[in-house]
């Protein structure tokens, strides 16, 4: 097309675009009228247009340049990408944690960590420690044996310890509502009244001490008068296997409230000790109660005083440890007496331990915690604890089928 056709079609559109924005002008000074009232001049104030956004492109190439410009943007704002961003809730339920000694969501914390709430741990029928470790990465929970019901042993990327004397220290720290449980006996236990558990991997020295060099276990319970009601949980299973667990929360007045929950855990052995007719045990047998009371007192709308009390005793099946052979030829210990029924048939579990033959534990503990927001996001804690474990098990030093030398292994 022609230049000069171009100038001149460009140019009367703008000349009719300034003659709308003359008779828009016009119009700005009007009156309104009211029947009742009659006419009364009123000025319709709009925001003034200074000189003219049309005349004032007289180029047409800059003309349909402007307008290319002002499609393009619009397209672009169309877009769902470049449209504003509206506030929609997160997919995933955001989870408070308090791994790193302060609440935060679980997003923002800076390390390796797993986390389940109370309504999963049911959802997925977890029931202690062992179970816990089925179901997070790089964590294996196990019994010292089978139906060994008196200790846990949490090993976190191969970090652990496998032995529970008074005398080893565990490579991993279980935490119970800020209470260290410093020896593996009296680990195992019914988890119930469980807000959330935390499963910190790695070294975590830092916050959690000494003895957390695998990874730290960090139990939460749920603090009373959260969730007043009354919860049963029951599993059965093969073995004559039963797991029944009950839980109670209420309020005593206005400012406290109590929590009370309760276990048990039956399961019949996975064999029996042939060579042994005395025995009072089946191999594997499993017999566990725990009990768990919370008080919560707040005298004060800042201050929250809080006392727990917990009990977990245990009494199971097991084999008492016995020397098969000598370890070193011609050592004195055991010279002669070295139970050789044992050596010659691994299956024969013959001993001189025929009373021996369960192993049983007993926990305590008692823990005080008081809790003051002395000011917006800062609250002061302390907590005391007193705590204590022992359990008896057979132990045939001398290896041989008659009660030589033998004494029951015991600890605390």
């Amino acid at each position: 097309m022609p230049e000069r056709v171009v100038k001149e079609d460009a140019g009367e559109h703008l000349a009719r675009a300034d003659e709308r924005l003359l008779e828009v002008d016009e119009l700005a000074d009007c009156a309104i009228v009211d029947e009742d009232v009659g006419r009364i001049p009123t000025r319709v104030e709009r925001p003034r247009v200074v000189g003219s956004a049309v005349s004032a492109v007289q180029d047409p190439w800059m003309a349909w340049r402007l307008g290319t410009v002002v499609a393009a943007l619009a397209l672009l704002l169309a877009l769902p990408g470049v449209a504003a961003e509206a506030k929609t809730p997160p997919l995933i339920e955001e989870v408070i944690v308090t791994a790193a000694k302060r609440e935060q969501s679980l997003y923002d914390v800076a390390a390796s960590l797993s986390v389940f709430a109370g309504d999963h741990l049911g959802d997925r029928g977890i029931a202690d420690l062992v179970d816990v470790g089925k179901f997070v990465p790089n964590l294996n929970v196990t019994t010292f044996s089978a139906g060994h019901t008196s200790s846990a042993n949490p090993f976190v990327r191969g970090i652990g310890m496998q032995d529970h004397l008074i005398t080893t220290d565990p490579g991993v720290g279980v935490y119970v509502d800020g209470v260290y449980l410093g020896r593996q006996v009296g680990q195992h236990w019914n988890l119930a009244n469980i807000e959330r558990i935390e499963v910190l991997r790695g070294p975590q020295g830092t916050l959690y001490g000494r003895n957390s060099i695998g990874g730290a276990i960090n139990i939460v319970t749920s603090a009373p008068g959260t969730d007043p009601g009354t919860r049963v949980r029951v599993r059965l299973g093969s073995r004559g296997r039963i797991d029944a667990a009950v839980h109670h929360d209420g309020h005593l007045s206005d400012v406290a409230a109590v929590t009370l929950s309760g276990g048990i855990t039956r399961r019949g052995g996975v064999g029996e000790f042939v060579n042994i007719p005395a025995a009072n045990r089946d191999v594997g047998e499993m017999r566990e109660l725990s009990a768990r009371l919370a008080l919560a007192w707040q005298p004060l709308p800042a201050l929250v005083l809080r006392l727990v009390a917990d009990a977990n005793d245990g009494d199971s099946g097991l084999n008492p440890y016995t020397t098969l052979i000598d370890e070193v030829p011609g050592a004195v210990f055991a010279a002669g007496y070295r139970n050789a029924d044992i050596a010659a048939d691994p299956y024969d579990n013959n001993t001189g331990q025929a009373n021996q033959v369960r192993v049983t534990n007993a926990a305590r503990g008692v823990s005080a915690t008081a809790e003051w927001s002395f000011a917006e996001g800062l609250t002061a804690r302390a907590i005391g604890s007193v705590r204590r474990s022992e359990y008896t098990a057979g132990l045939d030093d001398d290896g041989f089928i008659d009660d030589f030398l033998s004494f029951p292994e015991r600890g605390a």
